[in-house]
């Protein structure tokens, strides 16, 4: 049994508890109660097997998109968004080295997910006229990064180590600012391999996973300078006008 004091694992299980939720319902059609993180895995695999992924290049690129996410933009969290882990972790860049690792599942589950419905969405709107179908598709891309934002973060809502100033504006807002991560991602990440006879090296995808973990860094520090945070920010944690969230001084120091 896993004591009180033992917290490793405990973001593992919180998060994974929503993530089981929609990939039963949605892949599986039965209760798996009990699902471990090697099986969940084992899972995935054979969806990205199902849908013809190339596993290697599809991890490779969630590898680097995540690793950037995690290292960078968790502070986004912590200066425009009032966010804060509270667990006790080793860390690198002050974030959980366990997010890193929960990270690569989570986001692998979400793109081989945002493949397989921009692939059902293409079939079905094959015949309409492109403007409609490129409209369609953005409109699908925006409701699902969204979606998916706000499951996570309902997800998580009962996880004691991870608390936000004020949860109601994360809610609201909060979830459409993480959606800049997979509204930007996700038409990015169906493009390995998606034409016939056009496929992908790893080195062309670590380019494409880094110039889209740019284009993301890009759109939420805009946001941060234009809009700024969306709660009210103890002084100590506010990063300035200049400068960037993760440079020493500006970042969610303890």
């Amino acid at each position: 049994a896993r004591s009180e004091n033992d917290l490793s694992s405990l973001p593992a299980d919180v998060s994974l508890r929503g993530q089981r939720v929609v990939l039963i319902e949605t892949f599986l059609g039965r209760n798996v109660t009990g699902l471990r993180q090697i099986e969940l895995f084992y899972i995935l695999k054979w969806i990205l097997l199902r849908e013809k992924e190339n596993e290697r290049q599809a991890s490779l690129w969630i590898i680097i998109f995540s690793y950037v996410g995690n290292y960078f933009w968790t502070h986004y969290f912590f200066t425009v968004l009032g966010a804060s882990y509270t667990f006790p972790s080793w860390k690198m860049n002050n974030v959980p080295h366990t997010t890193f690792l929960l990270t690569h599942v989570c986001f692998l589950f979400y793109h081989v997910s945002s493949n397989i419905t921009l692939r059902r969405l293409r079939h079905y709107t094959a015949d309409l006229p492109d403007k409609v179908r490129w409209a369609t598709e953005a409109a699908l891309i925006l409701a699902l990064a969204y979606f998916i934002a706000y499951l996570e973060t309902v997800a998580i809502s009962n996880f004691p180590y991870y608390e936000f100033v004020d949860r109601e504006s994360m809610y609201k807002v909060g979830c459409l600012f993480y959606a800049i991560y997979f509204i930007v991602s996700f038409p990015m990440f169906i493009r390995i391999d998606e034409k016939p006879g056009d496929k992908w090296d790893l080195p062309r995808v670590a380019v494409d996973a880094l110039a889209a973990a740019m284009l993301v860094t890009i759109v939420l520090d805009l946001w941060r300078i234009f809009l700024g945070p969306i709660v009210s920010i103890p002084g100590t944690k506010q990063c300035p006008q200049v400068g960037l969230p993760w440079f020493t001084g500006h970042a969610n120091l303890p």
